[in-house]
Parts: C-alpha cells; structure tokens; sequence
C-alpha cells in the first residue's frame, strides 16, 4: 500500500467574516484567496486593515492608496 498524501485544506476566503471555501472557483479567486462576491467590494477587512483589490496589479492595498471609487 503506498504512503497516504496529506491532504490539503480546502483554500478559503481571506477576507475577515467570510470564511467561504473557494473549493471549484476559477484560478484568478483561487490565486487571491476571495470569492467573486468580495472581489468586487469596495472596502474589505484583510489581515485586520481596510483594503481594496487593485485591479491594475492583482494585490490588497490600503484603502487610503485608492483615489475614491477607483479600483
């Protein structure tokens, strides 16, 4: 009998309060740890600070480095 793998834990959200797994959703979600839902939000809670996915380069950033609405 070969040696049993570890399985991995399911990926889940990052964003705090979501707990959602990401279990089948497309890579770009999987990638970023955040559902389609929270991708899109304006102000999410990640690692205890007020962030915004930038859509330019793919990574959380403070809200405060976003000028209003754009993302």
């Amino acid at each position: 009998m070969p040696p049993s793998r570890p399985t991995s834990p399911q990926p889940l959200n990052q964003v705090l309060g979501c707990g959602l797994s990401l279990a089948g959703m497309k890579g770009y979600f999987l990638r970023h740890r955040v559902c389609e839902e929270h991708s899109k939000a304006p102000v999410l809670i990640i690692g205890g600070a007020p962030s915004r996915l930038c859509q330019q380069c793919s990574k959380f950033h403070h809200v405060n480095a976003f000028e209003g609405a754009k993302r």
